[in-house]
Formats: structure tokens, sequence, C-alpha cells
């Protein structure tokens, strides 16, 4: 993709798709354990989010694989103007 004033240098996936299924798990666990509390539902996020941390070590085993931006968490875009 060609932004306008832009010359792409380079694109790339930042957060694979372990990432995304995590967050996805971890905010739907989060909501459902806080019974509607704020507070008690960003105490477990982090809870959540640091305990499963280590599985995102798969992202690097999966994100060269071409299929893996159909739902990849975060992308990156290196221009020069």
């Amino acid at each position: 993709m060609q932004e306008e004033g832009f010359r792409e240098k380079e694109v790339g996936i930042r957060y694979g798709p372990t990432s995304a299924m995590l967050s996805v798990a971890n905010n739907w666990l989060a909501i459902i354990f806080s019974f509607g509390s704020s507070k008690l539902q960003q105490l477990f996020l982090m809870f959540l989010t640091v305990l499963t941390f280590p599985l995102k070590t798969f992202d690097y085993l999966i994100y060269k694989m071409k299929t893996s931006e159909n739902i990849a968490f975060g992308f990156y875009y290196l221009g020069e103007k």
C-alpha cells in the first residue's frame, strides 16, 4: 500500500495471531469473572495478561507464515517522506 507522499520501506506483522487470540480470550475471561465491576475486570485482565504472556512466544514461530497476517494483532508501516 502506498500512502500519498510516502515511499514504503517496510511493512510487517508486529503482533501475531497468538497475541490476537490471547487478547480476546483474556478480555473475555476478565469480563466474565468480574461480574460487571470495572476495577475487578482490570485486575483480572492484568493477572491473565501476565499469566499467559509466555504463550506469545508462539508468534515467533508462526509470524513468517503468509496466512498468519489474516488474524494478526498489529502491523507496522515504515515509510519515508
